[in-house]
C-alpha cells in the first residue's frame, strides 16, 4: 500500500481514477461504478490508507473558488491526504459567493475553467460544492452547463440541498433538456428549517421527487440519520461526512450504519 501527500499547490494526485457508473450525458453507455462508499475528505489533514480501494472511494476537496466584488479567488488544497493505491477518487470543488456579488458571463466561465483545471490529466469524477441562493441559480445553471462543454466526457455531480430534491425541483427545470450533471447527492445533514419535513417524508417511505437525486444520498456521522427507505443501502451510493479527521473506527461504524447483515458491507 503506498502513499500520495498532497500538498499545497497539488490539488489532487492522479492515483486511479475509477469512471462513473450511471446513464448520463457524459458517456454513450454506462461506465463502471465507483463503489457504494465515499469518505468525504474536507479540508483537515487526513490519513485514509484504512479504505479498501475494493469497497470504498474518496471525494477529496481539491479546492476553494471564492467569488466577489474583487472577482475569482481559486484556493488549492493546503491540508495533506494520504491515500491508498488504487482508490477511486471524486475532485470536489467549493464555491463560496460574497451576498451581493454580480455573477455575469465572465465569473460563469473563469469558475467554469477553474473547476475543469482540478479534473488534470486522470481525473474521471468533478463534484461541485455549491449551496446556491435563490438569486445565484442562474450562474450555477451556467456554470454547470460550461462545466460540461469543457468536460464532455467526465462525469459531474453536484451536492445539493435536501429541499432541491422535493418541491423546489429547480434543478429540473434549469436546463430544459438533458441536464449537464449526473447525479446531485442530497446532503441528509445541516438541513435546519428543512429538517423536520424532510425527515417525516423519508420516514414515511417517500422518495425524492427529482430524479437527479435518486442515485446517492450524503450523511453526516454526528447527526442522527434519517429513517431511509428499504432498499437504499442496496441500490445508492452513501457519502459520508466526518466533522473531524477520518479514522479505521469511525469509518468502519459509519460506512456500515443502518445496514443489514445480508446487505453489501
Amino acid at each position: 500500500m503506498t502513499a500520495v501527500l498532497l500538498g499545497v499547490a497539488a490539488g489532487l494526485a492522479a492515483l486511479a481514477w475509477a469512471t462513473a457508473g450511471r446513464l448520463s450525458p457524459s458517456s454513450e453507455a454506462a461506465r463502471p461504478a465507483l463503489p457504494g462508499r465515499v469518505a468525504w475528505a474536507w479540508e483537515r489533514p487526513e490519513d485514509l490508507r484504512f479504505l479498501d480501494p475494493e469497497r470504498d472511494a474518496v471525494a477529496v476537496l481539491a479546492q476553494t473558488v471564492r467569488i466577489d466584488g474583487a472577482g475569482i479567488a481559486v484556493l488549492g488544497r493546503r491540508q495533506p491526504l494520504v491515500l491508498p493505491a488504487g482508490i477511486a477518487e471524486v475532485a470536489v470543488t467549493r464555491i463560496e459567493v460574497e451576498a451581493g456579488t454580480e455573477l455575469g458571463g465572465a465569473a460563469v466561465e473563469e469558475a467554469a475553467e477553474a473547476i475543469a483545471a482540478s479534473a488534470g490529466d486522470g481525473a474521471r469524477e468533478i463534484q461541485v460544492d455549491f449551496d446556491a441562493r435563490r438569486s445565484e441559480r442562474p450562474f450555477y445553471a451556467a456554470l454547470l452547463s460550461a462545466l460540461r462543454r469543457r468536460l464532455p466526457r467526465t462525469p459531474i455531480s453536484i451536492t445539493a440541498l435536501a429541499s432541491w430534491c422535493l418541491g423546489d425541483r429547480w434543478l429540473d427545470r434549469a436546463w430544459g433538456g438533458t441536464p449537464p450533471i449526473d447525479d446531485a447527492v442530497p446532503m441528509l445533514f445541516r438541513m435546519a428549517a428543512d429538517d423536520r419535513r424532510v425527515r417525516a417524508h423519508l420516514a414515511a417511505g417517500g422518495d425524492f421527487a427529482s430524479p437527479l437525486c435518486r442515485q446517492s444520498v450524503g450523511l453526516a456521522t454526528d447527526e442522527p440519520w434519517p429513517a431511509l427507505p428499504s432498499g437504499w443501502a442496496r441500490t445508492r451510493r452513501l457519502y459520508l461526512f466526518h466533522p473531524r479527521p477520518w479514522n479505521a473506527v469511525a469509518w468502519a461504524s459509519a460506512s456500515t450504519r443502518g445496514r443489514s447483515p445480508t446487505e453489501p458491507r
